[in-house]
């Protein structure tokens, strides 16, 4: 699930790694008592994040102590507390993928609607089934929505977003490689919680489905991020100036994707964030 980070970490947020050591800290945020468990990892620093579910979570180096790392957390509690904030006011309200329901794409919202398929298409001697879900203009639609479950509905539309990704995403990817001069030897979809994208050190970039979700402008940075990869295996100067070639505008589309990732996710049946992606 798409978290916020105070962290510096461009379109592949830092994964933290489990740990077995069972570290967990409190902080006193105006009176509420909010705990948080410790990853360690070889970073250098200690690093927050703002997950929907878990709350927060602090990720430290091995070395770091639990004094230091509480003075890194009380350091940043008006962060904190802003995001914390931040979830809560968008709290989702009850939803179960009924007719009407605004689902978020690629900068837009399709309304989800049932109705007929628009009939099986023939080919030679193969016969297409009717589809069970589609695209009609403005509208997602479901065939015999009705009949269904809110769970089997909301599984359809994971499933056509997910296609939709698959469909789009890697042409973005190819569009920024080629203008690099650079091959890309495999592109894979997939749902990682922690990142938007990577590129393998073999040339293989992966993209995080739910981009399909946010504005077109978002996945194009990560897409262009991705593929100054296949230059640059790193995050310095001069990786930077190759991404500005290709998106001139990339800080402020970072802070936006940044901002807004706690809300490109697909809500589970009973959960909806009736606010639509920021713009």
């Amino acid at each position: 699930m798409a978290r916020t980070s105070s962290s510096s970490s461009g379109a592949r947020p830092a994964r933290p790694r489990p740990t077995d050591r069972g570290e967990r800290g409190v902080l006193l945020l105006g009176g509420e008592r909010v705990e948080y468990p410790i990853r360690r990892s070889r970073r250098r620093s200690v690093g927050l994040t703002i997950d929907p579910v878990a709350g927060l979570i602090v990720t430290a180096p091995h070395k770091a102590s639990q004094q230091e790392i509480h003075d890194v957390v009380l350091w940043k509690a008006s962060w904190i507390a802003r995001h914390l904030a931040r979830f809560r006011s968008s709290q989702r309200q009850d939803a179960s993928y009924q007719a009407g329901m605004a689902i978020p794409y690629m900068g837009t919202q399709l309304q989800l609607q049932w109705g007929a398929a628009p009939g099986q298409l023939e080919l030679g001697f193969f016969q297409h089934p009717e589809p069970a879900i589609w695209r009609a203009g403005s509208c997602l639609m479901i065939r015999d929505g009705a009949a269904l479950t809110p769970v089997d509905r909301r599984d359809l539309v994971e499933s056509w977003l997910i296609s939709e990704a698959r469909r789009q995403l890697p042409e973005r990817v190819r569009h920024f490689a080629a203008r690099l001069g650079r091959q890309v030897t495999d592109i894979r979809i997939t749902a990682p919680e922690r990142q938007w994208g990577a590129c393998s050190s073999r040339g293989r970039i992966t993209l995080n489905w739910r981009l399909i979700l946010g504005e077109v402008a978002w996945a194009d940075y990560v897409a262009a991020h991705e593929a100054c990869h296949l230059v640059y295996r790193h995050h310095q100067r001069s990786f930077w100036e190759l991404v500005r070639t290709l998106v001139p505008d990339y800080a402020r589309l970072r802070r936006e994707l940044r901002e807004a990732s706690p809300r490109l996710v697909l809500p589970p049946v009973g959960e909806y964030d009736v606010r639509p992606p920021a713009p």
